[in-house]
C-alpha cells in the first residue's frame, strides 16, 4: 500500500472506517474520506500502523531508559554530593565512609534501566 496522505490538509494521520460493507481510509485530522481500501490494503494498512505503535513504544522506552541510566548511574547519598568537607583529593571515589556505594559497585546497569522504562509505561498504560 503506497503511503496516503490527506488532500485537504496533507495530513498523514490517517484512520480507517467500516462503513457497511465497505471499510473507508480516513483523515484522522480533519476526518475527510480518502478512498475505499480493500481486504488487502486493510491489512497491510493495520500491520504498518501496529508497527507504528510499537516503534513508538520503544522510542518512549529507550528514552525513560536513557534518563534513569543517566540519573542513577552515578548516584551518592546526600552526604556524598553535599558534603563540603570531602574533597575529590581525599579519595579516588569522592564518596564518605558511610556510603561505599561506588566501592561496591552500585549502579545501575542499561539492561536494569529498560526493565524499569517497561515497568513505567506498562503501569501508565502505554
Amino acid at each position: 500500500m503506497k503511503e496516503y496522505k490527506c488532500p485537504k490538509c496533507n495530513s498523514k494521520n490517517l484512520f480507517v472506517k467500516k462503513v457497511g460493507n465497505n471499510t473507508g481510509l480516513y483523515c484522522g485530522d480533519c476526518g475527510a474520506w480518502i478512498k475505499w481500501v480493500g481486504k488487502n490494503e486493510l491489512r497491510i494498512f493495520e500491520y504498518l500502523n501496529r508497527q507504528k505503535h510499537v516503534d513508538d513504544a520503544n522510542s518512549k522506552q529507550d528514552d525513560i531508559a536513557s534518563i534513569i541510566y543517566g540519573t542513577l548511574d552515578h548516584m551518592y547519598c546526600d552526604n556524598c554530593r553535599f558534603n563540603s568537607e570531602i574533597k575529590e583529593s581525599d579519595n579516588g571515589e569522592w564518596n564518605c565512609d558511610e556510603c561505599h556505594r561506588k566501592y561496591n559497585g552500585w549502579g545501575i546497569s542499561m539492561q536494569e534501566s529498560n526493565k524499569i522504562a517497561k515497568e513505567i509505561l506498562k503501569q501508565l498504560g502505554e
